[in-house]
């Protein structure tokens, strides 16, 4: 199913609609030296009155790195701060 197109709203296009975002895949071993994240297959989606109001990747940067050089993991995580808008009553 797409959900896109099934109504839900990507939160992190809405925040950052020129920002890739990329989650997905860093080496089977997490060991690689720069990152290989190519693609965005982690998502928040949300439906009707429900705003993001902040996103952020999580272990995408090479500072997230451990002391040994493995990425945290081999996707990065998404993390959003979201709104939950209560409907006007008439």
């Amino acid at each position: 199913m797409d959900f896109i197109a099934a109504g839900y709203n990507d939160a992190w296009s809405e925040l950052f609609p020129l920002v890739p975002g990329l989650t997905c895949c860093q080496a089977q071993l997490d060991n690689n030296a720069a990152s290989e994240l190519y693609q965005r297959i982690d998502l928040i989606l949300t439906l009707g009155n429900v705003e993001a109001q902040r996103i952020a990747l999580f272990g995408s940067d090479p500072s997230t790195r451990t002391s040994g050089g493995l990425w945290p993991s081999d996707h990065a995580g998404v993390a959003a701060q979201l709104a939950v808008e209560n409907p006007s009553e008439d």
